[in-house]
């Protein structure tokens, strides 16, 4: 009998066992490598933007904060009003004396740049920009469901949607350039502008749901609001006509300042690095109020104290040793000696005052009769037991009132 085809066989079967064991026992996994990007392009998110208007002669000023602009400082960034003013952030705080001041230079001849960008639905996210309160101007997100599709109004009659092969569905917006060419740009529209008084508006692009880009007449200059500048960052600038816009829009400026706020620290961090004299005063401040406390009413945690009884079993106690020892009148005559003390303290010109005054004073505080308040302080008789207790309870009483 011929075993070789058994063998072929057998030798098939193991060999595709094997193959399969490998096959199942390889662990397929992602390896992450480190970009190359150059370090000046992760720094400056609108390099590209800087580097294709310095082409055409325009000087571009990237500026991180939004303070220097027209302070009082020695650092102080003054735009003339044949530059540009690009603001990237909306929620960044923008206080009202900025405010005016850059809209009293857009009055006289200025162009400025506004984003209307926000992160989230939440309705004050832009409460800290009072350039936007100054304008009347806000955003409104919009609501929509799944697969629906926007009736869109397009200037020129031009369409206003589109979808580009192999990319992501993408709603652009179809507006006109300054020069009247039509372009597409990719601003976002997940919200929309609105402006309160549209008397000065000249220009607006978006859809029947709203305006993604509206530009202002202010005085002798413009303002032009968008939901977003991020279109001429270092990776959408070069998509759709988002540099056609951004030429258009600056190509008339002698110098742009580009203001990007990057986000500051912890105040406490902030306080370490401007002000670190202010942090070791206040941290001596504080040991020296704790110092002071201590020394005033001791220590938080007594400790190895005896338990305190109540200042009435105190006096009985006192009372029942004095009485006898026959020593009573000892023990009023020094209460009531502690009692005048503090009277004296508290209101000094009872020192020399007659005793009708201090009775009268007393028994104002106290509540008692005068008779009452006479006999506790001034009486002289010689008191009985019963007697002795009710003119010690008195007296407690108005040395803890006291």
């Amino acid at each position: 009998m011929n075993r070789q085809p058994t063998v072929r066989l057998l030798l098939g079967l193991l060999l595709l066992v094997i193959t399969t064991y490998i096959v199942m026992s390889i662990e397929v996994f992602e390896a992450e490598r480190e970009s190359s990007t150059n370090p000046e392009v992760r720094k400056n998110e609108y390099l590209a933007m800087q580097s294709l208007l310095e082409r055409i002669d325009i000087s571009v000023v990237i500026e991180e904060d939004y303070r220097r602009l027209f302070s009082s400082n020695t650092n102080s960034v003054t735009p003339t009003i044949d530059d540009s003013i690009l603001l990237t952030d909306a929620e960044a705080a923008i206080p009202k004396t900025l405010a005016k001041r850059l809209l009293q230079w857009v009055e006289d001849g200025g162009f400025l740049v506004v984003s209307m960008n926000s992160f989230s639905q939440d309705t004050g996210s832009h409460r800290g920009n009072e350039l936007l309160n100054e304008l009347g101007v806000g955003i409104e997100w919009l609501e929509l469901e799944e697969d629906e599709e926007l009736d869109v109004v397009v200037p020129e009659g031009t369409a206003n949607m589109e979808i580009n092969d192999g990319e992501p569905d993408v709603e652009l917006t179809y507006m006109t350039d300054p020069s009247s060419h039509p372009i597409e740009v990719s601003l976002e529209t997940d919200y929309r502008i609105y402006v309160l008084d549209d008397s000065n508006v000249s220009y607006t692009a978006g859809n029947d749901d709203g305006s993604v880009f509206v530009q202002i007449d202010h005085g002798e200059g413009l303002i032009t609001l968008m939901t977003e500048t991020y279109i001429w960052d270092n990776y959408q600038i070069d998509d759709y006509d988002n540099a056609i816009l951004m030429i258009g829009l600056l190509e008339n400026s002698d110098k742009v300042y580009i203001v990007n706020p990057k986000e500051l620290p912890h105040w406490t961090l902030l306080l370490r690095d401007y002000s670190p004299a202010f942090v070791v005063f206040f941290g001596l401040f504080i040991c020296l109020c704790i110092w002071y406390l201590s020394k005033r009413f001791g220590g938080v945690i007594k400790t190895d104290e005896e338990e305190q009884t109540r200042f009435s079993d105190h006096i009985r106690v006192a009372g029942d040793y004095y009485w006898e020892n026959d020593k009573q009148e000892q023990m009023i005559t020094d209460v009531r000696g502690a009692i005048f003390l503090k009277i004296n303290q508290k209101w000094p010109s009872t020192k020399n005052a007659e005793q009708k005054k201090v009775i009268t004073l007393v028994s104002e505080l106290s509540g008692m009769q005068t008779d009452a308040v006479e006999l506790i302080l001034y009486g002289q008789g010689k008191l009985n037991q019963a007697q002795f207790t009710q003119c010690m309870k008195g007296l407690q009483q108005l040395r803890k009132m006291l």
